[in-house]
């Protein structure tokens, strides 16, 4: 058998810890790429739940609030169609809004034609009563 030694304590002997430079340096730079990227996510997570907040609570606030709905009886319901004359560019008209009518009777579905009569020359005195007359014997189509 052997004898065992007994160590030698030195008080004054330290260790020492050996790193390699250049591994650590790489190290460090990769940590401080990660925690900057994680910085950049912890920002985008705040922006858009900020955003969500603030759409949420003005969807709240319009769904609750109470707004005059809109109502037909308040609206006009005539609507001029008028158009302005149209000039060239020394001030002379070329054309202008005119309201014509065009009117087309079949004598066939006139009941009592002398009734007829009567009531277009109250309604419209201007037409010529004689040429009616004559194309409602006629039994063609009164334009």
């Amino acid at each position: 058998m052997k004898k065992k030694q007994k160590k030698i304590k030195n008080i004054n002997q330290t260790s020492f810890y050996f790193e390699d430079y250049l591994e650590t340096n790489k190290k460090n730079k990769f940590s401080k790429k990660t925690n900057y990227f994680q910085d950049r996510i912890y920002l985008l997570f705040f922006f858009f739940l900020s955003l969500i907040l603030i759409f949420s609570i003005k969807i709240t606030h319009l769904s609750l609030s109470k707004t005059p709905i809109f109502n037909k009886n308040n609206t006009l319901t005539k609507f001029i169609l008028t158009r302005r004359d149209i000039v060239d560019r020394n001030g002379i008209l070329i054309s202008r809004n005119v309201s014509s009518h065009h009117v087309a009777v079949i004598p066939k579905l006139i009941k009592d034609k002398q009734n007829f009569l009567i009531k277009l020359r109250l309604n419209f005195p201007e037409l010529p009563i004689s040429e009616i007359k004559k194309n409602l014997k006629k039994k063609n189509i009164l334009i």
